[in-house]
Formats: C-alpha cells, structure tokens, sequence
C-alpha cells in the first residue's frame, strides 16, 4: 500500500508536469513527538515511554481556471511499531484529496469535493485535532460563499458508512443493505463587523443509523449555536453557547455547552497576557429521565480542557455526568524566539456520579500545565511540556489511583 501510493503521486505528478507544465505548489511537515505517560494515578508504576511520527506530503496544482486539485500523503506511526527492521506495515493513507471548483458557474460560490480538513470558530464543536498524531478529515461537500459581509460554509459528509459498490452486479451484489453509518451536515456563518469584532452562527445536525437497540437508530442530534469573539485595545474575549436537542436510542435529548474567555495582553512584556477561562459541558443526572449530556464528537478538546486529554471526549470520559472547567493561564515571553503558557485547570462534573454515596460528588481535580515553543528557524521549531493532575473522588474512583498523575513530551516540528 505504501509502495504503490506513493508510485502512484509521482505518476500522477510526472504526467501532469511535462504535459501542461502546470505549477506544484509543495507542501509538508515532520513531526517526532515523545511521551512519557504516567497518567494512571500510580507513581510506583514506570511511565510509559513512546515516540510518535506524523510525516506529510502535500501537492496542489491548478490544472485550469478556477479549478484546483490538492493531494496530501500522511505516514503516521509509533516509533518500533514494526515486526522487524525488515518489515513493512503499509502505513501511508490518504490525507486530504479533493477538487476545488471557485466561482462555480461564476455563482461566487466554491464547491470542494473529496476528503478535507474541517476546523470551525474555536474548534469547540468541530476541529482538525491537529494535536492527535493522525489528524481529523472528513469526506464529503463542502460549498463556500465569500464576501466582506459574510463567510457562509455548508456541508455534508459521510462520516462511517458500511455500504461499498459492489465486486459483480448481481442479485446478492446489489441486494439492498440497511445504512448504519454516520452523516454530518451543517451550515457556519462568520459576520465580521470589523477587523475587532465577529459572530458566528451556526447549525449542525449529526445522525448515527447504527441500531444498538433493535429498529431504533443510536442518535439523531441538531446543535444550534453561535460564537463571539474580539479586542478592546489590549483585552480579547470569547464567547460561545450551543443548544442540543434530538433522539439519542429514543430518549429526548436536550443539552447545552457554553464558554467565556477573557484575558489581557501585555505586548512587549516578560508577562505577556494573562486570562481566564470557563468551559460548562452539560451531563444527565444519574437519576434523569432525558439525556442531557452534550454531544461534540469532532471537537478539538485538547485545547480547552487540559494538555493530559483526561476530558477530550465529553460522553465518554465525562461518564456521561457533564464537565466544569474552570482555568487560569498565563503567556511569558523569555525571547522573541522562546515563550511559555501555564496553565491551571479546576474540574468538576455537572452531575452527581452516582446518586448514592460514596459517589454522589462532583470533584474531579485540578490540572496544572507548562508548555515551552523554542522557534529555532521559520521553519523548525521545539516543543516541550510537562503536566500534573491531583485527582479528587471521581478520577479515583475511575482510574483506581490516588497518586498524582504525570506527563511530559518534547516535539520537533519541521513545516514548509
């Protein structure tokens, strides 16, 4: 697979150039980042130690007017991951593959089709998850509408879908089968009033056909929500909510999120901002009859709730009970190459864990980060961070570990 994918670029690259002498615009990265993990909540056991590897090789090119079409190859993979030093594990996959039609039928509107990256407002709903050494891509349609006014998306993708063309037409072939597979589509307005000042609006719906309970689908959920975001001077702030309502296994659903920022930046100075964060992520009470926990399946969480990822993915690592976050962060300029971001996080679910003791509490613990950028050229850069976690009841009781959980990472970054 490895071997014939990347053939098959330079094929496609070899033809394309003596052919119509079209331009290659190139692009890349490498990216080497290692771990050590000791999240388990147990100092007396040994971290775990592991490096990953995310390289990329981007080409676009536009054949005709209007017309662009760009491929990226991506090898993501954990150093000594294969058999032997001999071995060969295939592991070049398509990134991102798709056409760009601008101005479609000179309408002023874009029409993209393939696999593509998607990243939203703050990535709070849907982002690229540029952190997770794969990375987030969605096949489907997107349609863009520019203007001063208003940036307007709409899409459609197919997230999962377990439906193929079939090897031979024939009845067994072409006999019907039910689609369990997911589809996200949406629609993301940006109004900028000016250079300081946005608000973004948006609508999306997500419906997973899987039928974990017989002739009942596992969800159907819209969140409708908005974001505004700007400057006063030195101060910046956000401000986001959404609102989440549906079918999840033919319970109602009814769920929210919201989030404010606020901060003040000092440019010039050693401290270089300081600001203050609160992120609510609404959950179901252990004694609820709706479902009130919110949904946010293609959010970029590492950025909000913590460097250590104990709450990237809400259902789940929130045991269905909801998050609170409150955090206070700090930027220090040591050069113009090198600054810091501290960070310091208080988590607590919305909900009880359970309704009897001793898990009717909230508490989840407090999260402190470090993070370090040494910008050793415009191309290269080092990253390196460390992070403790006091757990409370919850993480616990979750994780059967009362230690501080630990973990650190240094990346090199090459781009261009």
């Amino acid at each position: 697979m490895r071997i014939q994918a990347t053939l098959l670029l330079l094929l496609i690259l070899a033809t394309i150039l003596p052919a119509q002498s079209l331009p290659i615009r190139w692009s890349g990265e490498a990216r080497f980042r290692s771990e050590a993990d000791g999240r388990d909540f147990r100092l007396n056991t040994p971290l775990n130690l592991y490096t990953l590897s995310r390289i990329r090789l981007g080409a676009e090119t536009t054949p005709s007017d209007r017309i662009t079409l760009k491929v990226t190859l991506q090898d993501s993979r954990t150093f000594g991951q294969e058999a032997s030093t001999i071995a060969n594990s295939a592991n070049i996959d398509l990134f991102e593959g798709y056409v760009r039609i601008d101005s479609l039928w000179n309408s002023g509107i874009s029409a993209q089709l393939g696999r593509m990256a998607l990243a939203y407002g703050n990535e709070r709903i849907i982002g690229g998850l540029g952190w997770q050494n794969y990375g987030r891509v969605f096949d489907g349609l997107l349609l863009k509408s520019r203007s001063e006014a208003l940036r307007l998306d709409l899409f459609l993708m197919n997230v999962s879908d377990n439906n193929t063309a079939p090897a031979s037409v024939n009845a067994a072939g072409t006999a019907y089968t039910y689609d369990k597979g997911i589809t996200l589509a949406g629609i993301y307005a940006t109004l900028p009033f000016s250079p300081v000042l946005s608000l973004d609006l948006y609508g999306i719906h997500e419906r997973n056909g899987n039928q974990t309970k017989k002739d009942t689908i596992d969800y159907a959920l819209t969140t409708l929500g908005g974001l505004i975001k700007g400057t006063s001077g030195a101060f910046f702030y956000d401000a986001e909510a959404a609102f989440q309502i549906g079918e999840n296994k033919r319970i109602e659903v009814a769920a929210y999120m919201t989030a404010l920022s606020a901060g003040y930046a000092m440019k010039g100075s050693f401290l270089s901002s300081l600001s203050v964060h609160a992120d609510i992520i609404s959950g179901t009470s252990p004694t609820g009859k709706e479902f009130n926990t919110f949904t946010a399946n293609y959010a970029t969480g590492h950025k909000f709730f913590g460097f250590m990822d104990y709450f990237i993915n809400f259902p789940v690592q929130t045991f269905h009970r909801g998050l609170a976050d409150l955090a206070l962060r700090t930027s220090l300029s040591w050069s113009d190459g090198i600054h810091s971001q501290l960070t310091f996080h208080h988590f607590s679910a919305m909900e009880n864990l359970s309704s009897a003791a001793p898990l009717n509490v909230t508490d989840a613990g407090q999260e402190a980060d470090i993070i370090t950028t040494i910008k050793y050229s415009p191309a290269l850069q080092f990253e390196c961070g460390a992070a403790v976690f006091i757990p409370n009841t919850i993480m616990r009781t979750a994780f059967n570990g009362s230690d501080l959980g630990v973990w650190g990472y240094f990346t090199t970054h090459l781009v261009f």
